[in-house]
């Protein structure tokens, strides 16, 4: 008898900030065809706070201070058919980091939406760290699911009409 984990089914965009982009999103979104909607630069009103439907639970990054909240740029949205019991947030202490542990049949996976600034690799380097913490000391097996805009440039990826974008450095950074 072969025992099969359960699908992730998982939307991730950049919205850039567009309540349009969101609202279309969320209409997009059938619940019953997603899991997770990884979301980078989202839609934030005057009070620092995103959109969601009753079909999703909002999941802010862990680090939210005054200072950082109204610039979050990456959350996620979490099915509300997954039981709160099945995950957590894990603690990253980046504020463009938002991550959850998912639990499900003694397999944990470890889900991490990151919008990763063109000029800094602080937001991987926390995640990282946040990784690494959650796999120490667990004798389940431990997925890590990445999800994020990067804001790298590599020919694996991008298009090769963008030649002049895979500079040297443009290319070591991607590689991280």
């Amino acid at each position: 008898m072969s025992h099969t984990q359960p699908l992730l089914r998982v939307w991730q965009q950049n919205i850039n900030k567009s309540l349009a982009g969101q609202l279309d999103l969320l209409h997009q979104a059938h619940p019953n065809e997603h899991d997770i909607l990884a979301i980078q630069e989202p839609y934030l009103d005057r009070t620092s706070l995103t959109r969601g439907t009753q079909h999703w639970r909002v999941q802010y990054p862990t680090t939210r201070d005054p200072d950082t909240a109204g610039r979050a740029r990456s959350v996620l949205l979490i099915n509300r058919n997954i039981s709160t019991n099945a995950w957590s947030p894990i603690e990253v202490p980046h504020p463009d980091v938002t991550a959850i542990s998912l639990h499900s049949n003694g397999t944990t996976v470890g889900i991490f939406n990151l919008y990763v600034d063109g000029d800094s690799d602080r937001a991987i380097h926390a995640a990282v760290r946040a990784a690494q913490k959650l796999k120490e000391g667990r004798e389940e097996t431990t997925q890590l699911v990445w999800l994020g805009d990067f804001n790298r440039h590599h020919p694996s990826w991008d298009s090769p009409a963008n030649e002049h974008l895979f500079t040297r450095h443009n290319l070591e950074r991607a590689d991280r």
